[in-house]
């Protein structure tokens, strides 16, 4: 990468302010407005999302969303040779259902799915947006037996919660 190249960059956060970081910050959105529409997990159940700055501020409430990654701290990068991507991730507080992943994703696809290219993979959900940006999202609970922080992935290629 030359200096050229590297001047091209433009930092995208969550707090930025410049017009990359309001789109990514819309899509986010997007998101999470799919996500606390009612029963996408099970019926008569809503998420409700209270943001939390890091993993380590969540809570004892019922749901909480909070960034991963480069997005976290506000240093997302943009180029003009790749994508850029939000790592959003939310935390369900008592939820041992192991289909969990499963009913994200159908609702996401059911809401999303005409406009956007959307896939399970091993660690998250990914939702292209088809223009440079994506929100990769990784979904955590609580294990009701000794309640560690379960995360939902198909890492070893089967769905499972690992702490």
């Amino acid at each position: 990468m030359n200096l050229t190249d590297i001047l091209e960059e433009i930092k995208i956060g969550s707090l930025q302010n410049d017009e990359k970081s309001k789109k990514l910050s819309a899509y986010v959105q997007e998101v999470k407005d799919v996500l606390e529409k009612p029963n996408t997990l099970k019926e008569n159940f809503s998420l409700s999302f209270n943001f939390a700055e890091r993993a380590s501020d969540i809570s004892t409430s019922q749901s909480q969303l909070f960034y991963q990654g480069s997005y976290a701290i506000h240093t997302a990068i943009k180029h003009y040779k790749y994508d850029v991507d939000a790592d959003i991730a939310f935390y369900i507080n008592d939820f041992s259902d192991t289909t969990l992943r499963d009913k994200i994703l159908n609702s996401l696809e059911n809401s999303l799915g005409v406009k956007y290219s959307i896939e399970k993979k091993k660690p998250c959900i990914t939702i292209d947006f088809r223009d440079g940006y994506k929100v990769d999202i990784a979904i955590y609970s609580k294990s009701i037996l000794d309640n560690l922080m379960m995360f939902h992935n198909s890492i070893d290629g089967f769905e499972t919660k690992t702490n």
